[in-house]
């Protein structure tokens, strides 16, 4: 087993040493053989040799030592530098892995997890995720924290600056780059501190240490060598001695080695801060009139070796801080910018486009000069600019929108990405006097439509059935023309310009999301309905927003399912993995923000709604408020999603009651008529009544309610019917979690004691009973010997009996309870509803499921299974579908799975024995072994050939018994044979899953007819 890992630096393969260089040395340890047994390569930063030609013979060289060995290596490079790694690579084996920056999806979000808890342990926990939010909701939107998130070090440097104040989402690296420098550089104030430890300004010997590197042509250089010329490099006078400076750069954690001994190094602690040190001595050096020239010269070696890719960065750096700066270096910058941009090579034209998109100001000329390339640009140029703009240090927004206007008329590819920007942009600034981002992102649609009064600016109620107008330029009408499922599934982008809109220009957003909620209307689509309601009921407090949320919800009870909110109490939903909240971040480039799914949408804006319904509830006592909500007639009767929301507001209002619970409870009791009402309003009312906390003086007394009930039905008298309020109770509790009901019925049922059958019966397997409970009260059932438990297999082997009656044509149905049969209509009834019981609580408890699979999935549970199975492959990304899938999948796959298949000629015969035999075989072959000792193969008429039943029968084994039935034609020996057997020879047909199939019969026909052959 490999367990010693040798960590090598990039730099350090580079660095001249006094001795044996550092390759000889490597060379020599893995000449051992018990070293190079145990040994795993890491090899940081390669992208350091890939810049000029003899590092990459240096990479090669060690890549070719390890290949040599078989040594492991792992190699971590930035991904912008991936191709040049694998063209030094060649063909080496797949031992060789490439790891790039951090990937979301798991990777980046633990590595901010990891961070917070260090730089922020001594904070509250609410702290620390309030940084985790905030770092990875912006990452995963798209915004400029995404690169500095992506990047170990970078990261690092984010939280050491920041810390323990939570970061701005809109940090890029030349931003954290510049607070980094002026809390380690220019003074030191380490995260946490408000007082400045040293007050040197280091700046001076900094960017001496990078010429010194640029002069190299590396990224690190020999310390002795930094102690002699930083006196001579550094652009202006040091504030003290080279290795004091030198020795207060490490202790300050801006250089890293041994500060000055022989034969060790010196480097930035991270390369893109030798990058940006970098470019700020470049401009040093022009504002020093040192050397004026040297931006030219930098763009001349550029234009000579354009992919060098450390120059090309440093090119960037040096602009930024060149055009930001107010001295000699911002014309010679600009300057670079036009030269760059103007150059046919793309790789330059990076370099101009990256720097324009995070300059806060450009001069005049470049702007325009810009604005004449990037109609003609490849998109990938442009993508690269959208992926950058907008940062916080754009104070011109009238250019970012100006720049947008020029990429929307003639790019209508980059649309999507571009309106992710607007939707961000808009609110960033959050000026509301129409000097800010919002309202220069308002007037970008107005530049872009030929006729705004009619489109964009269109006022409410016209009375037109057109959406936007016919300009092939109108960012609005392709909004508004996009096809529905298009238009919902990537985040509804005009639903997110409003909703940036919004709190900025009220007036112009109110009006717009109006006409979205027409078009919701128009068009029927519930979808984009769901979509509108979360931004309105978000800003109902702003002008012209109040209506807005009333006029939603008329629309949800036309076009949503008015039973959802009794079905969104189940007691488990299927939960994605992500433990993201629903509808908090807005989608990002790329990213589908209807990923959330429909129903997830669904169930946002349903909850609330029914916040906002419940505000409408009267103050009136609770009986009162209930008897109004109901209606004198049916109950439910008039807007069913309106009443439904205030029924579970009352239950809510009821927590706190001091008094009354319990009459409340017989009463809405006694207004039930049937049994489909009791469970209609329990599942309404009582969930919001009873979930914890159960410490309020309503809940408790509620909870005792219910548990009084549940007692006196289990101990009703033989041949007595259970009472209507111990159902209400049941079917309340059933949408708690399984734990709370176990909590609240504990005591109600005399702990732990044993029931006799015909009691365990009477309580869980009668209509009316709690048979809702059985199922939540099993899965928490530690021991699988309590009542529960005992009842759950009760239910499986009166099942069991029942289908062995079938299959011997009578009808001598077990006996159960009192002494009733288990049969029509209240075995269907039972059935009906611990079947869902079973789906629901399954979820959260996949204990279930296991106990099932335990009976060798008895018929009684096949229902149940098959739909919990059906819902985890249409949801395959929650954790439900992932247990069952990976624990069970083997055992649930015996249900009803397609095995093998086989595409034919058209004019294929249908008794080819030999593809028989194929497909036979691959099917045969997809079985888990330990459920193939006993195979049943059913055949058609077309598999009646002699060999395939001999093949199938000399499938059995000792460890495996094959049986089959084939299909045939019926003859005339076949009829006059059927026509001799008795009345009383057919027997009950059953569908395969066990269940009878009516109007159909089965006989035993082998002794009345003989075939030849």
């Amino acid at each position: 087993m490999r367990c010693r890992p040798l960590l090598l630096r990039a730099d350090d393969l580079l660095l001249p040493r006094e001795t044996t260089d550092l390759l000889t040395l490597f060379d020599g340890l893995l000449h051992q053989p018990k070293y190079r047994a145990s040994v795993i390569v890491l090899f940081d930063s390669a992208d350091v040799l890939l810049a000029d030609d003899h590092g990459r013979a240096v990479c090669r060289e060690l890549v070719d030592c390890c290949a040599e060995y078989e040594v492991p290596l792992v190699i971590s490079c930035r991904t912008r530098d991936q191709d040049p790694l694998y063209d030094v690579l060649g063909t080496i084996p797949s031992a060789v892995q490439e790891l790039g920056d951090f990937r979301f999806g798991g990777e980046a979000e633990h590595s901010v997890d990891a961070h917070c808890a260090y730089y922020y342990r001594d904070q509250a926990a609410a702290r620390r995720r309030e940084a985790y939010d905030a770092v990875i909701g912006a990452a995963v939107r798209g915004l400029p924290m995404q690169e500095v998130v992506a990047r170990p070090l970078t990261l690092r440097m984010l939280f050491e600056v920041y810390a323990p104040q939570v970061p701005t989402t809109e940090i890029d690296a030349a931003g954290l780059y510049d607070a980094y420098w002026t809390k380690r550089v220019i003074g030191d104030r380490r995260h946490g501190s408000a007082s400045t430890v040293d007050v040197d300004d280091l700046s001076p010997a900094a960017e001496g240490v990078a010429r010194i590197m640029l002069r190299d042509g590396g990224v690190a250089v020999p310390s002795a060598h930094a102690v002699q010329l930083l006196g001579i490099a550094a652009p202006r006078l040091l504030p003290v001695t080279a290795p004091t400076a030198l020795a207060t750069l490490h202790r300050r954690n801006v250089l890293t080695g041994s500060g000055g001994h022989d034969g060790s190094s010196t480097c930035f602690f991270h390369q893109t801060l030798y990058e940006y040190a970098a470019g700020r001595c470049l401009v040093s050096l022009v504002n020093a009139r040192q050397q004026p020239e040297i931006f030219a010269e930098l763009g001349r070696r550029l234009e000579a070796t354009p992919d060098d890719c450390l120059r090309s960065v440093i090119a960037e750096q040096a602009i930024l801080q060149g055009v930001r700066d107010e001295r000699a270096a911002r014309p010679v910058a600009a300057d670079l910018i036009k030269q760059l941009v103007t150059s046919d090579n793309h790789y330059l034209q990076i370099i101009a486009l990256r720097a324009y998109a995070l300059l806060p100001f450009v001069p005049h000329t470049v702007k325009t000069m810009m604005h004449r390339f990037l109609p003609t640009a490849p998109l990938a140029l442009v993508t690269t600019m959208l992926e950058l703009l907008p940062t916080r240090r754009h104070t011109d927004v009238r250019r970012v929108t100006e720049d947008l206007f020029i990429i929307l008329q003639h790019r209508p590819q980059a649309r999507r990405m571009a309106l992710d920007l607007l939707c961000r942009f808009a609110g960033m600034d959050g000026k509301v006097d129409g000097t800010g981002a919002a309202a220069a992102v308002r007037d970008l649609p107005r530049d872009l439509c030929t006729s705004p009064q009619e489109c964009v600016d269109r006022a409410p109620g016209t009375g037109t059935t057109s959406w936007g107008c016919p300009a092939h330029t109108c960012l609005w009408s392709w909004l508004l023309s996009l096809p529905l499922q298009e238009a919902t599934s990537h985040g509804n982008h005009a639903v997110r310009l409003v909703t940036a809109m919004a709190s900025a220009e009220p007036d112009w957003a109110a009006t717009r999301m109006t006409e979205l909620l027409d078009l919701a209307e128009h068009h029927r689509s519930a979808r984009w309905l769901w979509q509108c309601i979360p931004p309105i009921s978000a800003h109902r407090h702003l002008t012209d927003w109040g209506p807005l949320i009333e006029r939603a919800a008329a629309l949800a009870e036309g076009l949503g399912n008015p039973d959802r909110i009794r079905r969104q109490n189940r007691p488990a939903a299927f939960v994605r993995k992500a433990g993201t909240a629903i509808g908090t971040t807005p989608a990002g480039p790329g990213q589908d923000a209807g990923s959330e799914g429909f129903e997830s949408e669904e169930q946002e804006a349903h909850v609330l709604l029914a916040a906002h319904w419940g505000v409408a509830l009267a103050d009136a006592p609770p009986i009162a408020a209930f008897d109004q909500l109901v209606g004198v007639g049916a109950l439910f009767s008039g807007p069913q999603m309106r009443i439904r929301a205030r029924v579970a507001a009352l239950g809510t209002r009821l927590r706190t009651v001091e008094s009354g619970v319990p009459e409340f409870l017989d009463h809405a009791v006694a207004r039930c008529k049937d049994s489909d009402q009791i469970d209609d309003v329990a599942e309404t009312l009582l969930p919001a009544l009873l979930r914890s906390p159960g410490d309020e003086p309503g809940t408790r007394s509620a909870r005792d309610w219910c548990a009084r009930q549940l007692k006196e039905m289990s101990k009703r008298a033989p041949g007595t019917r259970p009472h209507r309020a111990a159902r209400f109770a049941a079917s309340g509790l059933h949408p708690l979690p399984a734990d709370e009901i176990r909590e609240i019925v504990k005591d109600a049922w005399g702990g732990g004691a044993s029931w006799q059958q015909d009691r365990l019966d009477r309580v869980f397997l009668v209509r009316d009973s709690a048979t809702r409970l059985l199922a939540p009260m099993a899965a928490t059932d530690t021991t699988g010997r309590g009542r529960e438990s005992i009842a759950l297999r009760r239910w499986r082997a009166l099942e069991q009996e029942r289908t062995r009656q079938l299959s011997l044509g009578a009808n001598n149905w077990p006996t159960y309870g009192d002494g009733g049969t288990w049969d029509k209509p209240e075995r269907n009834a039972v059935n009906t509803i611990l079947h869902a019981s079973l789906r629901d609580h399954a979820q959260a408890h996949p204990d279930l499921v296991a106990h099932a699979l335990a009976q060798e999935i008895a018929l009684a549970d096949i229902p149940w299974l098959a739909e919990l199975v059906s819902q985890a492959a249409d949801h395959p990304h929650v954790n439900i579908a992932h247990t069952l899938l990976m624990r069970h999948g083997p055992e649930l796959a015996n249900t009803t799975e397609s095995l093998a298949m086989l595409l034919r000629e058209g004019n294929a015969g249908a008794n080819t024995v030999a593809e028989h035999l194929r497909v036979l075989t691959e099917a045969l072959a997809q079985i888990p072994h330990a459920s193939s000792a006993k195979i049943l193969v059913r055949v058609d008429g077309a598999g009646a050939t002699h060999g395939l039943l001999t093949h199938i029968e000399s499938l059995n084994t000792t460890r495996r018994t094959v049986r089959y039935t084939v299909g045939g034609k019926i003859g005339d020996a076949d009829e006059q044979a059927i026509a001799q057997l008795p009345e009383t020879a057919w027997e009950t047909s059953l569908h395969q899953h066990g269940s009878i199939q009516d109007g159909y019969a089965v006989a035993e026909l082998t002794a009345l007819n003989t075939r030849e052959g």
